[in-house]
């Protein structure tokens, strides 16, 4: 695995010299951020493509999708909140760990990981960024849909907007497009199968040299765009910054617009806040 990195690394520095755009944005003070994304789209695309990620990641699209129908069932009964249906969910979730006999003190830190996906899946529902896709017959149809969508805007460049609401996000769409049962037991059931084997894949995952290399990577890359962002640039010119300097990477510009959203609604009320649309 350390050789791999190491000749995927070389590899990768040889790619960065070849291409002359990079030394034209480079003039601009933008390398630290070109070099980043293209490290991080590298390392995301290795930890997308292994075993053990596509496992873990196919776990979480099917919880998460589980997880919003529930919601949205939970939600419409009478004294339901959020908060009260993520913090039983939560409790039920613990004591089927606590019945796989999975350590106490690991218990401790899985408990913070699913509080923080819940918290955050939640969130982006009731904003209406997340939807659960219902019966699998309508999840074809939106399949099918967004196909004939990317297939419109293929030949975009890939910080086009159009192009990465319509292609990249295609693979998550068809993740989720397993049919939910109707009633919230049978989704509390099926949750609940999946919380096992999804937190015993991730901690395998955890070991892997590999994936710590890709989430300090992912980390590089949020600095340098929330440092970017300070100094005054949209999320869409960092997006045509970095499409300008070669960067085909599709989850650099999805990952690129969620940070500078993230960091402008964590600084509100800062004189340094930008827009990102």
């Amino acid at each position: 695995m350390k050789k791999l990195l190491l000749v995927s690394l070389l590899t990768l520095s040889v790619s960065l010299v070849a291409k002359p755009s990079k030394d034209e944005a480079a003039q601009t003070g933008s390398k630290p951020l070109i070099d980043s994304s293209i490290q991080y789209g590298m390392m995301a695309n290795a930890y997308l493509s292994s075993p053990v990620g596509m496992v873990v990641e196919g776990y979480r699209y099917q919880l998460r999708s589980l997880y919003l129908a529930y919601l949205e069932k939970k939600i419409q009964e009478p004294g339901n909140t959020v908060s009260s249906i993520n913090e039983q969910l939560l409790s039920e979730w613990m004591m089927r760990l606590g019945r796989e006999k999975v350590a106490p003190d690991v218990l401790v830190k899985v408990k913070a990981n699913l509080e923080d996906k819940i918290s955050d899946w939640s969130a982006k529902r009731m904003a209406g960024r997340l939807s659960d896709f219902g019966s699998s017959q309508e999840a074809l149809q939106i399949i099918k849909d967004r196909i004939a969508a990317c297939g419109a805007n293929i030949r975009h460049a890939s910080s086009n907007e159009d192009k990465r609401q319509a292609c990249h996000g295609i693979e998550q769409v068809t993740r989720n497009s397993s049919e939910v049962s109707e009633s919230t037991e049978e989704l509390s059931v099926k949750m609940q199968k999946l919380i096992y084997p999804y937190i015993d894949h991730l901690a395998q995952l955890k070991a892997l040299e590999y994936y710590q290399a890709f989430r300090e990577a992912r980390r590089q890359f949020r600095v340098m765009v929330s440092s970017m962002i300070e100094q005054g640039y949209s999320a869409q010119q960092l997006a045509e910054l970095l499409d300008f300097a070669g960067v085909d990477y599709p989850v650099v510009y999805n990952r690129l617009f969620t940070f500078a959203l993230r960091h402008s609604n964590e600084n509100a009320d800062s004189p340094a806040e930008v827009v990102v649309h």
